[in-house]
């Protein structure tokens, strides 16, 4: 990137929308990103009105004009990432076959799905197996995202898959770590759901939807009619769901990917961490990438939100 240029990154769940203005400064051959503006929006954004006046408001707020680069993601059960081995073909080619080989693994029709992927390594002989990640993502909640963004007076350039969006983050705060510390286990906790996900340098892609909804539990939507009990119950429920996580991806892949859970996300709360320590016995901590940028920032709920600015 040279000169100076210009990259929005735009987190949305039903409960708010974050969102991180960057400028790209080159220096020499290096890339410097400053944060020029960061706002977040709480509310509920469930209906498409709702959403719509949500990124009006965020675009007047944090200043979009045509020639900036705009990056948002989707997640949930529409979406899918995974590492898989495959043999390299012709790009067209790749893509039905990568369609054809997911598709008992998608909980959605891959007629309507829009396929991507990326060879993690080119340094393999003619016919041998490529270790490429493949995303997919339904065609109707692509559509539907495209068009509410359209409503709001602009469009995202980029759409990246949740889970890779969480693992771009944790490969930006580490980049200038030593291998052994790029491998990690990292957790998002989000409103509607959480997702877990383990990459690294030495280690397979993993990534996994727990259904948890957060906001039900410490946001804005929380019950009067919550018991300690019943609270109790949900958190046991989903620290249960990480642990049997941990366990499959260490019986599948024969790997251990860390000694720590990276937390990242809006509910990051107190008693939620604590219980995920206690129950899986690994120590938890905050991801805060937007501390390694801007040191007078330290809010972790901006993490996608800024991983998605840097995503150009």
């Amino acid at each position: 990137m040279t000169g100076r240029a210009v990259s929005i990154g735009i987190d949305l769940d039903m409960q708010a929308i974050h969102a991180v203005k960057i400028k790209h400064r080159s220096v020499g051959k290096n890339d410097i990103p400053v944060i020029s503006a960061i706002e977040e929006m709480p509310g509920s954004f469930v209906k498409d009105d709702e959403i719509i006046a949500g990124l009006k408001a965020i675009k007047q707020r944090i200043g979009v004009s045509f020639s900036d680069t705009v990056v948002t993601c989707l997640g949930g059960k529409q979406t899918y990432a995974a590492q898989i081995a495959f043999k390299k073909m012709p790009d067209e080619e790749m893509r039905t076959a990568l369609k054809y080989e997911i598709r008992k693994n998608l909980p959605f029709d891959t007629s309507g799905a829009i396929i991507e992927y990326q060879y993690l390594t080119h340094n393999v002989k003619k016919n041998d197996p490529v270790p490429v990640i493949v995303t997919a993502v339904s065609n109707i909640i692509v559509q539907r995202h495209l068009r509410l963004f359209e409503k709001a007076g602009f469009r995202p350039d980029i759409i990246d898959v949740f889970p890779l969006t969480i693992a771009n983050a944790f490969h930006i705060h580490s980049e200038h770590k030593k291998e052994s510390e790029k491998n990690a286990i990292m957790l998002h906790i989000g409103a509607e759901y959480s997702t877990v996900v383990i990459d690294g340098a030495s280690v397979p892609f993993f990534n996994r939807t727990v259904y948890f909804t957060a906001s039900e539990l410490f946001g804005q939507t929380r019950s009067d009619q919550l018991t300690p009990r019943e609270l109790d119950r949900r958190i046991a429920s989903f620290t249960e769901e990480i642990m049997r996580s941990l366990a499959y991806y260490e019986t599948t892949y024969h790997a251990k990917a860390s000694n720590c859970i990276t937390v990242l996300g809006n509910y990051l709360v107190p008693e939620l961490l604590q219980k995920i320590e206690s129950d899986t016995g690994l120590p938890v901590k905050h991801l805060d990438l937007i501390n390694t940028i801007d040191k007078n920032r330290n809010n972790g709920k901006f993490d996608i939100a800024l991983a998605l600015s840097m995503r150009t």
